[in-house]
């Protein structure tokens, strides 16, 4: 999951199915599965746009200081993309420049996808060790099959994988060069 701004701003985005507010749950439920799991690594993506870009360098470093201890927790941003269907206000290229520049020569934040680079997986299906963690634990290989009970590969508090067709799919079928 991400996280999309600071609690007020992220349980306002982001709420349960029954209203309930997720920031804390999701804060919460990275810190167990990190101090679970000290040999995997979370990547804590957080979601900019306009409406919450100027929290991100807060929440860095709210999360940063809470998760101190645990050197398996890495915190980045991800800009928000419009593609035709965005309900909230993007970034155009030269704001995310500015916004990137502000953060580390202000807050002294350096991500590393300030620089261009190529990237060449369209997935985390195709990263070997790479999943998708949903709110209740369970294991997906590709953003887009979250939520999809046939798309589930295993189960990270029963601590296994167990579709292994669809991983054997995903690591041999997932060629993106095969697609015309």
């Amino acid at each position: 999951t991400t996280i999309d701004g600071l609690a007020e701003t992220h349980n306002q985005l982001r709420r349960a199915k029954n209203g309930q507010p997720t920031f804390e749950t999701i804060v919460a439920n990275i810190e167990n599965a990190a101090q679970k799991l000290p040999k995997c690594h979370f990547h804590i993506r957080v979601n900019i746009n306009k409406q919450n870009g100027d929290e991100y360098a807060l929440l860095y470093t709210q999360l940063s200081e809470r998760w101190k201890g645990l050197k398996n927790i890495t915190i980045y941003c991800s800009f928000v993309e419009d593609y035709g269907k965005c309900d909230v206000d993007c970034y155009n290229s030269n704001e995310k420049i500015n916004f990137m520049r502000t953060l580390r020569n202000k807050y002294g934040i350096f991500t590393k996808n300030f620089y261009p680079r190529s990237n060449l997986s369209l997935c985390v299906a195709n990263s070997r060790y790479g999943y998708v963690i949903s709110a209740n634990g369970d294991l997906y290989k590709c953003w887009s099959d979250l939520g999809k009970p046939d798309k589930v590969v295993g189960n990270i508090i029963e601590g296994k994988l167990n579709n292994y067709e669809l991983l054997a799919h995903y690591a041999l079928d997932m060629d993106k060069f095969g697609d015309e």
